[in-house]
């Protein structure tokens, strides 16, 4: 869906202002995509495919999460109380999407991820067994604020850390 392209492109144009400082050129252009992710963002919560969907899903959340998170250190028109508003909806939809072992699913607490549907024969041959999701919602949670000391967190570290050997067996 488009929306991966427009979090992926805003991060790196956002990146791309941060680094070379190259206001001229980028500010204008990467202040309307931080404006469009807020406007997609599901009132409270996170993102999906298109504005405001009234669905969520983790992975298009930590694209938009790691975009806005660097839109906070580019020196934007767009008020910090913003952004920082829309890390706190994507912290409610993690937390939503995490089951109580710590696992974040793709759309449900704990579900096996997001999977490319009529791509692949049965069994999915990558990453259902382990849990890229519960990386994306770890990394949001420290993008978005949360205390590292947080039972959530720690829980979502600890399912990394029994799967981090098996990360290089998928292919």
């Amino acid at each position: 869906s488009w929306i991966y392209g427009h979090a992926i492109a805003t991060l790196a144009l956002t990146e791309l202002l941060v680094m070379t400082g190259d206001e001229l050129h980028l500010r204008q252009p990467v202040e309307d995509a931080v404006k469009l992710c807020l406007q997609a963002q599901n009132q409270g919560f996170g993102w999906r495919y298109g504005v405001k969907p009234g669905e969520n899903d983790t992975s298009i959340t930590g694209w938009m999460v790691l975009a806005l998170k660097t839109a906070m250190n580019a020196r934007l028109s767009i008020p910090r109380e913003d952004i920082q508003s829309a890390l706190g909806g994507a912290l409610n939809w993690i937390q939503r999407a995490t089951a109580s072992n710590g696992r974040t699913g793709y759309q449900a607490p704990g579900d096996e991820g997001s999977r490319m549907a009529g791509v692949f024969a049965e069994p999915y041959p990558f990453s259902k067994e382990m849990s890229a999701m519960t990386a994306v919602g770890v990394l949001c949670r420290l993008l978005g604020g949360e205390r590292r000391e947080s039972s959530a967190l720690r829980n979502g570290v600890d399912i990394l850390l029994r799967e981090l050997p098996r990360w290089g067996e998928q292919r």
